[in-house]
């Protein structure tokens, strides 16, 4: 364990689940005991016209991004298996138009 902070806003939810959950166990490993992340994750799309994986482009020659979100439930009990206690959690608009999203404030455990 090396770090004090990590910080991830707005990255993560352009990645599939599995994905995310991958960082968010890397994140608390390389913190120091007592270090801090910082996360942001889309939880669900809020609109009946947003699917899971939220698809756009302006233009047909534009690639499209991706929105994954994960239930906030699920990202907690990741963060409690990997030794992260979570300070706070957040309510946020980041993830865009379509997207509840939380932001998480996580400390890992001195062992």
């Amino acid at each position: 364990a090396s770090f004090d902070f990590a910080l991830s806003v707005i990255v993560l939810q352009h990645m599939r689940a599995d994905y995310q959950q991958g960082y968010l166990r890397e994140f608390l490993r390389v913190l120091k005991p007592g270090g801090v992340l910082f996360v942001q994750i889309p939880t669900a799309p809020n609109r009946s016209d947003v699917g899971s994986v939220a698809t756009h482009a302006a233009t047909e020659d534009e690639a499209f991004i991706e929105i994954h979100g994960q239930p906030q439930a699920e990202v907690e009990a990741l963060f409690a298996a990997h030794d992260g206690e979570v300070l706070f959690a957040e309510a946020d608009q980041w993830a865009g138009e379509g997207w509840d999203s939380m932001h998480y404030c996580v400390r890992r455990r001195r062992r």
